[in-house]
């Protein structure tokens, strides 16, 4: 079995230099009006002049379970201090904790052969008994992982040890020897290499971490230990924290960084206000009214990531029961316009549901490359659409309530367009309704809406993972979207052997979606941001799913 390598798509960094033809007029500068919230000050290690040193700014400081880890900024620390059996490359994933794999025919058993010199950030190896305690840690419902079954249920018998039916050793992983694992799945899964790179199939040690949940292990550097390029060594909790390269680790001799110091700031106007203080040297988050200024002083770097921003649309609400009249409200959005123009280029105008990077059906192309343009801007279909389902130049059709959450300026901006093409393009109404985040959610959950915008970012690395959301019973399929033909292409997309079989079965699944039903409404894929000046910050590069490789970089102070 061969692990996936893609065609470089472009990860590169988008810098922009736009004359806006429109400015929202929420989008007022902040500049030097931010105070920081209090943190504290970051000792310096010995020597420090000496060290290749970055220092950077995130949400939290904290927060390193890669069982149960679900949010960006604490996954990408993990990254720097763990090392799972596969890793992310700039363009695809590798082997790394496992230095070669073999599928079984059936492709059933996975047997990964582990790197014998792999070490604990203490000097002991990383034992295959290591990832048999981890697995078993995910499918523990009292640990809590929302990934147990998500991801943990390929592996046989997840499901009844989840339930309590079966003791985890019954859990389909064992240790053959010290340096082999082997891992049972329930029904074959081509992609399943996917999943062994994403943070909980990462190895942990029995001995330090919980089983129950109970123990606080991830807090304190002093019973913290780690398998990656780097370990953790300080914390002053919601402050900072503080890693330093690994002598135990392997691969040494190829990280750059020394030191990565990690203060936290929860708002986005103290991140901004920071980094132009100088007391850090990226931050990744920063109040979207400044990206034109960003921009224009050569600090913004976007990144296509694997995320895609939609609409999602209520099936159970006439008239958008009738796929035409989901399709007319579709074709009459201008993304280039929406994105480019409106959202200073910090977006990448959606075509088809499943963004740019994902693998495809051969190592020539990616998943977005191999599908057909499915979205376009068509006002005069649209309106024929519309007509063709009984309301003409929009008469008689109800006036819309459009509730949108007010946590970000994007998302006011987004609804101000909506609002304004479908009354010009269509002749629909609407009234624009700001909510705080909860009543918005809630209002989502209980399906009490008729456009809701929503984005998911995937998972693991296979266009698998975006389409999965739109399957009958989905947790995040709010929109009630229900077809048993796109079911039954994604449930037999997720037992095919062939991979070339199984991107041609998510394809047509996809085309179903969005050209014939129009299930959803793609708007844009994200991308994301990252401010650092290029002559202080460099060797910056970026991995497949749009993460820097920190230990890469290069500060130059």
């Amino acid at each position: 079995m061969s692990f996936k390598f893609l065609p470089k798509f472009g990860l590169k960094r988008i810098l922009l230099s736009l004359s806006l033809l429109i400015f929202v007029a929420a989008c007022g500068s902040t500049s030097g009006t931010a105070k920081p919230e209090p943190t504290a000050e970051v000792p310096s290690a010995g020597g420090a002049a000496e060290l290749n040193e970055l220092t950077i700014c995130l949400g939290s400081a904290g927060g390193f379970d890669p069982t149960t880890c679900a949010a960006r900024d604490p996954a990408m620390m993990i990254d720097v201090l763990y090392e799972g059996l596969y890793r992310y490359t700039s363009n695809g994933i590798e082997l790394a904790g496992a230095k070669s794999v073999e599928v079984s025919d059936d492709g059933l058993i996975w047997t990964l052969n582990l790197r014998e010199e792999a070490r604990w950030s203490d000097g002991k190896p990383v034992t295959a008994d290591d990832y048999v305690f981890s697995i078993r840690r995910l499918v523990n419902p009292v640990v809590g992982s929302g990934y147990a079954l998500a991801h943990g249920g390929f592996v046989k018998n997840a499901t009844k040890c989840f339930n309590g039916e079966l003791p985890f050793e019954e859990l389909g992983v064992r240790a053959v020897d010290d340096f082999t694992l082997e891992i049972e799945l329930e029904a074959p899964c081509a992609y399943f290499d996917a999943f062994l790179a994403y943070t909980t199939f990462y190895p942990l040690r029995e001995e330090i971490t919980s089983m129950d949940g109970t123990t606080d292990w991830t807090s304190d550097p002093a019973t913290f230990l780690s398998n990656g390029p780097m370990k953790f060594v300080e914390i002053e909790p919601n402050q900072y924290c503080v890693f330093e390269k690994s002598e135990t680790y392997y691969g040494r001799d190829e990280v750059n960084l020394d030191r990565l110091t990690v203060k936290a700031a929860s708002e986005s106007n103290t991140k901004l206000a920071l980094f132009n203080a100088g007391d850090v040297d990226m931050i990744t988050d920063y109040p979207s009214e400044e990206t034109e200024s960003l921009i224009s002083r050569g600090l913004y770097h976007g990144v296509p990531t694997l995320r895609t921003g939609y609409l999602y649309v209520n099936h159970d609400r006439e008239p958008f029961n009738d796929p035409r009249v989901r399709r007319a409200f579709a074709l009459c959005i201008d993304r280039e316009f929406l994105c480019d123009v409106l959202l200073s280029g910090t977006k990448i105008a959606a075509t088809s549901f499943v963004g740019m990077g994902f693998p495809g059906a051969t190592a020539d192309e990616d998943f977005y490359s191999e599908s057909p343009k499915m979205l376009y801007y068509d006002p005069d279909e649209a309106r024929q659409l519309l007509a063709d389902a009984g309301y003409p130049g929009g008469a008689g059709f109800p006036v819309l309530e459009l509730p949108y959450r007010s946590m970000a300026a994007d998302n006011a901006t987004v609804f101000e367009y909506l609002q304004s093409v479908w009354k010009e393009e269509l002749g629909v109404e609407s009234t624009l309704f700001p909510q705080e985040a909860a009543v918005g959610n809630l209002a989502r959950d209980e399906h009490r809406f008729t456009f809701f915008l929503e984005n998911w970012g995937a998972d693991y690395f296979d266009a698998s993972d975006l389409l999965a959301l739109h399957t009958t019973g989905h947790f995040m399929n709010f929109g009630n979207y229900n077809s048993q033909e796109y079911n039954d292409l994604y449930q037999a997309s997720t037992i095919t052997i062939d991979n070339a079989r199984r991107i041609g079965l998510l394809h047509q699944a996809e085309q179903l979606l969005i050209e014939k039903d129009t299930g959803v409404i793609p708007l844009y894929y994200w991308t994301d941001k990252f401010i650092f000046d290029e002559n202080v910050v460099t060797n910056v590069t970026y991995l497949a799913n749009s993460m820097p490789k920190f230990v890469n970089i290069i500060v130059n102070k």
